[in-house]
């Protein structure tokens, strides 16, 4: 890419300090070319102090339990291919749990699947799957399932949890009436700049508008 050639142009092979992730940029955020990324690392030896250039992996996860690596590593590495997306989940790319957690025989990992009937609406299908995610939360806070922090493990608590959706699309209301039907309450955090577009927010913005303009029926 164009920024390649300039950092190619205006630097040495002993000044540079790169990186990158290739298994985001086989996305291609902002016209990323993965190919360039993979070149440079199969070109460098592994960093030994002493030759350069040279690459360093950073594998190792402290963050999560070895049961949840191990599953990501299991899923990513059968369908992460250079046919698939261009890119291997091989060595330098899985993640090496580090983190140390006390003991749980609670910990690990569930997937939850559900089959729609055909002929089942999107919405509906979003209104059920929600409904899923709500009774698994309550029920596992009311089994008292253990999760750790800074004094050790402890039964988890409703401000544990948190659903990741992929992309928001009136979704975000749905899982929030779900968990609200079981009393549960939900706090939203919006990475794509949604805040003016918030519900709470749109009825301020509707009086401002009104003030503005009594005869804007629509605000009013």
């Amino acid at each position: 890419s164009a920024q390649d050639m300039i950092f190619n142009g205006i630097s040495r092979d002993n000044n540079v300090f790169m990186v990158g992730d290739v298994k985001q940029s086989i996305y291609r955020f902002r016209q990323s070319d993965p190919d360039i990324f993979k070149a440079k690392r199969n070109a460098y030896n592994l960093y030994d102090k002493k030759n350069f250039p040279a690459k360093i992996f950073f594998e190792e996860n402290f963050r999560s339990r070895e049961e949840i690596t191990s599953f990501v590593n299991n899923i990513f590495e059968n369908i992460m291919t250079e046919e698939t997306c261009g890119s291997t989940y091989g060595d330098g790319e899985r993640l090496v749990a580090r983190g140390k957690f006390p003991q749980n025989s609670d910990a690990g990992v569930q997937m939850l699947f559900y089959d729609c009937p055909p002929g089942t609406l999107a919405d509906e299908e979003t209104e059920t799957e929600a409904e899923i995610v709500a009774n698994t939360i309550r029920k596992m806070v009311s089994q008292g399932y253990r999760v750790n922090d800074k004094n050790g493990l402890r039964p988890c608590r409703y401000g544990d949890f948190c659903i990741m959706l992929r992309a928001d699309k009136g979704r975000f209301d749905v899982f929030s009436k779900a968990l609200s039907d079981l009393e549960i309450e939900s706090v939203r955090e919006n990475k794509d700049g949604g805040f003016l577009d918030a519900r709470e927010i749109l009825m301020l913005r509707s009086v401002l508008k009104t003030i503005n303009n009594p005869y804007d029926d629509v605000s009013l």
